[in-house]
């Protein structure tokens, strides 16, 4: 049996006396609870969760899947921070953003799909980022030379990282790109 300790906390310690129904609307009262004060005792009822519904999975997917589209979305390309940086989707920010358990996310088939989606290795994300911050230079040094550490400030990756990320690098660029971006490690 579950007795809602933070309502007796409430009554007994703080001499407030509040329905328990108001906090937990779903409350049902069942059997009694003896609590001694000092020389009195205090008999209240005790209170569980009952009338617990089961989620309907299927409505609970369908609404949530269109939001972790969006943020999934936003997280990948970078709209989520100042600057723009692409980051990484993780099951970590996904469930402490949305409020999600793991063993929930099982149950939801259409979540489950876009989170497929939009997951990456760590290798991948680094060429994605490495991608990006040339692109961002390139837009605004024009004319000017970009070196590697111009890249590796912007997109924050280190030269290890890089060698791990060489073989993505051609699913998110051109060939020509690609050349250029290793050529400028190789320089430094």
């Amino acid at each position: 049996m579950y007795i809602d300790v933070q309502c007796y906390k409430n009554i007994i310690f703080n001499d407030i006396i509040i329905n328990c129904n108001d906090i937990k609307n779903e409350s049902k009262r069942i059997g009694k609870f003896i609590f001694n004060k000092g020389d009195n005792e205090i008999e209240e009822n005790s209170y569980y969760i009952a009338n617990r519904n089961s989620i309907n999975w299927k409505k609970y997917d369908d609404e949530l899947s269109i939001i972790l589209e969006k943020f999934a979305n936003d997280i990948y390309n970078g709209t989520t921070n100042k600057i723009g940086r692409p980051e990484r989707v993780s099951g970590k920010i996904i469930y402490r953003e949305l409020g999600l358990s793991k063993y929930r996310l099982g149950n939801m088939p259409k979540c489950q799909e876009i989170f497929k989606k939009y997951t990456e290795s760590y290798p991948e994300h680094y060429a994605r980022r490495i991608i990006w911050a040339y692109q961002k230079l390139k837009e605004k040094k024009k004319d000017m030379p970009i070196y590697w550490t111009d890249i590796q400030k912007l997109a924050n990756i280190n030269k290890k990282d890089f060698k791990a990320a060489i073989p993505y690098l051609g699913e998110y660029t051109d060939q020509a790109t690609k050349e250029f971006i290793i050529n400028l490690v190789k320089m430094d």
